[in-house]
């Protein structure tokens, strides 16, 4: 009796161990981080990500944003933080090199803004959406977006994207 219960609950501990393989091998880190300098203002920006591969096309996750911008003529500083979930399309054009990629996300910013005398915050809703290209390398994937944020379309004086690249791992 005392075997059999051993070997059951072994089999169930090694059964755990093998669905939770399953399920990091298909988890993903990465992100994007840049830097941004001229004579009038300076943009430093961090935006790690944190994903999950529901199927070799599609995946889901959650990111981070932390950036901090510096304006010269105003004097004004601010610190933005925030986060957000998305949702991606990695489809391939040839198999394991070369891809297509569909992004979508929500993403929330709170921004504690100092000019001059004068200190405030801000909340902003964000939500990209684009379509871009990726390179992959073993489980290495870098790949460049071109992003319209729907909810701040109006913004953009030339209807534009932003641009984002990012690695994951």
């Amino acid at each position: 009796m005392k075997k059999t219960l051993f070997l059951l609950l072994l089999a169930s501990l090694l059964s755990s161990a093998v669905s939770a393989q399953a399920f990091l091998s298909r988890v993903y880190i990465g992100g994007s981080a840049g830097v941004s300098v001229n004579s009038n203002y300076t943009d430093i920006a961090i935006h790690p990500i944190v994903g999950y591969r529901i199927t070799d096309i599609i995946s889901v996750g959650v990111l981070a944003t932390y950036q901090y911008t510096y304006g010269k003529g105003n004097d004004r500083k601010a610190n933005h933080y925030g986060g957000g979930i998305f949702w991606k399309a990695e489809v391939p054009i040839i198999p394991r090199t070369i891809g297509l990629v569909a992004h979508a996300e929500y993403s929330f910013l709170n921004s504690n803004i100092k000019e001059k005398d004068k200190e405030w915050s801000e909340f902003n809703n964000f939500l990209p959406v684009g379509v871009g290209l990726y390179t992959q390398s073993g489980r290495t994937r870098v790949s460049l977006v071109a992003l319209w944020d729907l909810f701040h379309l109006k913004q953009y004086d030339s209807g534009g994207p932003t641009l984002r690249a990012s690695i994951t791992f």
